[in-house]
């Protein structure tokens, strides 16, 4: 059951920062079209602003999944200390 879990992490990671890149892409592909033929504004500015979209919502992606391992660890840390807690007091009552 962990392994399918951390692979779903993997694989999540990986597709937001697919999106950041392809957003990133985009955007770039979109001013260099501009540049080269600049009688073509209207799909370049789409390309522009979806590649700005795009890359908003990879990085948002990644920041709201750093967000969540850093919960995760800190409820570890604690679900660890408490363990900790209770072997030191069964050392400390026997």
């Amino acid at each position: 059951m962990m392994a399918v879990r951390q692979f779903i992490e993997a694989v999540l990671t990986d597709i937001c920062h697919r999106l950041t890149v392809l957003g990133s892409f985009f955007a770039v592909g979109g001013g260099v079209f501009v540049w080269l033929a600049e009688h073509h504004t209207l799909v370049s500015a789409f390309c522009m602003v979806s590649g700005l979209l795009l890359g908003i919502y990879g990085a948002v992606l990644q920041r709201r999944k750093l967000h969540i391992d850093q919960l995760a660890a800190r409820a570890h840390d604690q679900r660890e200390q408490e363990l900790h807690r209770a072997r030191l007091s069964q050392i400390n009552n026997a």
